[in-house]
């Protein structure tokens, strides 16, 4: 019993999973706090890493289009994603941790309710199975990434690995 109530006191008192006691088995399922935005699809609270789930968004220093057409699709996505979350506080539910020790989680704001749907929806990233009806509806308005030719994420990273290490 003792246990219990140290666990809820501790972490209803503390903002940042680093900060709960070891004794803690299972981490908590939730996290809040203002945002660094790392990429398209990373983000980061105080001094976790969270990657958005269920989506794939062009990586930093990729480029997006053909020939004169070509712009920096991942820059881009990393702006829409801070543009998204306009210096609010972030709440992130998750569940489990990705190969690279991230928390995959759903995240959201006051305004924005889940922030991985709508960067799939507005054409920032591409699904991974969970937001196809937002990813068609993209690609059908020909937003984002949808405007041109791209490479996608997964096959971009898969070819430039020496460039690009860790996602």
């Amino acid at each position: 019993m003792i246990i219990i109530v140290l666990i809820n006191e501790t972490i209803y008192s503390r903002s940042t999973i680093a900060q709960i006691p070891s004794i803690i088995s299972v981490p908590p399922k939730s996290i809040k706090g203002n945002v660094l935005v790392i990429d398209g699809d990373s983000i980061k609270i105080a001094d976790v890493i969270i990657r958005l789930a269920g989506i794939d968004a062009p990586e930093l220093n990729q480029f997006c289009g053909i020939k004169k057409e070509r712009y920096a699709c991942g820059f881009q996505a990393k702006k829409k994603l801070e543009k998204l979350i306009d210096n609010q506080s972030v709440t992130c539910h998750w569940s489990k941790k990705d190969k690279y020790h991230r928390i995959l989680a759903i995240c959201g704001t006051k305004k924005v309710n889940n922030i991985n749907a709508a960067m799939v929806r507005n054409g920032w990233a591409i699904s991974f199975y969970s937001y196809r009806k937002e990813e068609q509806e993209a690609k059908k308005q020909k937003k984002g990434i949808w405007q041109s030719s791209f490479q996608k994420p997964q096959k971009w990273r898969k070819s430039h690995s020496r460039v690009n290490k860790v996602k």
